[in-house]
């Protein structure tokens, strides 16, 4: 049977470059990435389209949650985007198909495997792929993506937290056979010219995309982090909607503005976990076959310990933030955490109007060229005999 390569994007592990450059710009015959989603304009992520096509519960999905949609408006969707799928198998001509998702905690064993059964039945053998960071860089990773969507204080994210994603990959193990799932150590420095789309490529056997954008779902530095923590605990979350969702994006890309150190936790203050559930991380390291130790005992730099440190906003990212907003010079010096979340919902709202202008700029800019379009054509209808 073909093979259907499952890509599973643990978070920062370079999911959104990998789709972006296999969706927009894959030029190797042998292979086909599919574009069943919907919307068709999300850069090749299927999370949400598999959590609508192939979970229990698709209305308790995060971005269904925030858009307001329920179980009975979300059939319909299921039966398009089976039919999509459907027809984009049928068209395959023995080619390896390619789908890439991060709902894998979402779906679960019974989605994994109504997910199994509907490609097998349809002769695709699945094969899970997927990348695991090293222990420190995925605690990170992970309070950041919690962070961008809603609040949270450093006892909730650490209580009970699992160390790396060992009972998404037990999942895979069990549904699709361990000889199956492969499994890769994220570490960009071993990477072909430091690039996890040309490492991607190259263990797959496809020929590496012309284009790739290096920059994708870029990490927010450490003075990003800390303004969008303080503004999580002095803002109520929005009601659900795609407008609350289109808000925190370009609040997202704002604050993606800010340079500054990386983010990083100190290692004291991941000591305990490590100790609580060390039997686990033996696990995944050996499922891995490789160390996810890396740094663990580096305190160089700045880092975090508390949420005290969370808030000692440093003095270039306050007048980064003021002249941002157009707050009056010193106003922010005192590093108040209150006068900073309001300059950060300043923020969001500038950040709002400016998508929007340029939204409105672009569209304009579409319509002016249909207009000369239509000009010419008729001009040269005019001079046909």
């Amino acid at each position: 049977m073909p093979d259907c390569i499952l890509h599973y994007g643990f978070p920062k592990t370079g999911s959104t470059a990998i789709q972006r450059a296999l969706s927009e710009h894959l030029a190797d015959p042998r292979f086909v990435y599919s574009h069943f989603q919907d919307p068709i304009h999300d850069h090749g992520n299927h999370s949400r389209a598999m959590a609508t096509a192939f979970s229990d519960r698709p209305e308790e999905y995060h971005t269904h949650v925030a858009e307001g949609l329920s179980a009975e408006m979300l059939l319909q969707e299921r039966s398009t985007l089976l039919g999509r799928l459907d027809e984009e198998i049928t068209a395959l001509a023995g080619r390896t198909f390619l789908l890439s998702n991060e709902s894998l905690s979402f779906l679960r064993a019974k989605g994994l495997q109504r997910l199994r059964r509907f490609l097998e039945d349809r002769h695709l053998a699945p094969r899970p792929v997927g990348y695991v960071r090293p222990l420190r860089e995925n605690f990170e990773g992970l309070f950041i993506e919690r962070l961008k969507h809603r609040q949270g204080s450093l006892d909730d994210f650490f209580a009970g937290r699992a160390i790396g994603p060992r009972a998404q990959i037990a999942t895979l193990d069990r549904v699709f056979g361990r000889e199956n799932v492969r499994l890769w150590k994220y570490h960009r420095h071993s990477f072909p010219d430091r690039c996890v789309v040309a490492d991607f490529c190259l263990r797959l056997g496809i020929d590496r995309p012309p284009i790739v954008d290096r920059e994708a779902n870029r990490s927010l530095s450490l003075p990003a982090v800390r303004f969008l923590f303080a503004y999580r605990h002095s803002f109520p979350a929005s009601p659900p909607g795609r407008r609350t969702i289109e808000q925190n994006a370009s609040l997202i890309a704002a604050l993606g503005e800010i340079d500054g150190p990386r983010f990083r936790f100190h290692p004291l203050l991941l000591e305990p976990v490590i100790r609580e559930q060390g039997i686990h991380l033996d696990w995944l390291e050996a499922r891995v076959g490789a160390t996810l130790r890396d740094r663990m005992d580096d305190d160089g730099g700045p880092s975090i310990r508390s949420e005290e440190d969370l808030l000692d906003f440093s003095r270039e990212s306050l007048d980064w933030l003021a002249r941002r907003t157009g707050c009056a010079a010193g106003s922010l010096t005192g590093k108040d955490p209150r006068a900073v979340a309001d300059a950060v919902d300043r923020l969001r709202e500038i950040a709002v109007a400016e998508r929007v202008a340029a939204e409105r700029k672009a569209a304009g800019l579409l319509a002016r060229l249909g207009h000369r379009s239509r000009k010419l054509l008729g001009h040269f209808g005019r001079r046909s005999p």
